[in-house]
């Protein structure tokens, strides 16, 4: 790293000092050429237009440069060869935040979800107990689940209840296939935002009656 900026600032030094020379020149030895263009240039103070003139010399000085010839030895010193990186790499941020701050609430996976799917329970052949939990209680709280027979289908959905405080709720479900795997997922709407739950998935019973 050190290197790098020892070099950097040798580059700026020359190209500075290369600006200065040429600039000089240009401004005390016009080509016959450009003067002839700029003949008869004045500025409203009545004097030549010798800036116009200036920077044209500049341009064609620099179009002109063939090769440029740096002096290396430089790094070809043993004091230059010691040098040492030093540097160190940062650490990572064990809590960057949120991918998407302005994603709703729980949907990127950057903040906990107000909302948590639970195991279901009373488990039967053609029915289920599922169990959520309101984890951060606000005003105007609804929550509900949604399932289906894959993650990417949870066609159905309970009825959405009004819940005013944080705490667990569930809610029955009949109508199940025996012998099925289920996938269901905890929901609530707080305000404006939809917050969902982690997938949770269970298998039904094979027989009435069996738990």
């Amino acid at each position: 790293m050190i290197k790098k900026i020892i070099i950097g600032v040798i580059l700026l030094v020359l190209a500075i000092a290369g600006y200065s020379v040429f600039f000089k020149k240009s401004a005390s030895t016009p080509t016959a050429a450009l003067q002839t263009t700029t003949t008869g240039v004045t500025d409203s103070s009545g004097n030549a237009g010798a800036d116009a003139t200036v920077g044209r010399d500049f341009l064609t000085t620099l179009l002109n440069i063939n090769t440029i010839r740096l002096d290396d030895s430089l790094f070809a010193d043993a004091g230059f060869a010691a040098l040492q990186d030093f540097s160190r790499p940062l650490p990572e941020d064990p809590n960057p935040g949120r991918p998407n701050p302005f994603a709703p609430v729980g949907s990127d996976g950057g903040v906990v979800s107000p909302v948590a799917t639970n195991a279901p329970s009373a488990i039967t052949a053609t029915g289920a107990t599922f169990n959520g939990t309101l984890i951060a209680g606000a005003t105007n709280v609804t929550r509900w689940f949604e399932y289906g027979l894959s993650i990417d289908t949870l066609s159905n959905k309970t009825v959405p209840i009004a819940q005013a405080t944080a705490g667990q709720f569930s809610q029955a479900i009949t109508g199940l296939l025996p012998n099925t795997t289920y996938f269901f997922v905890a929901k609530a709407q707080i305000g404006t935002v939809i917050a969902t739950g982690s997938p949770v998935s269970f298998k039904t019973a094979q027989t009435a009656g069996a738990h």
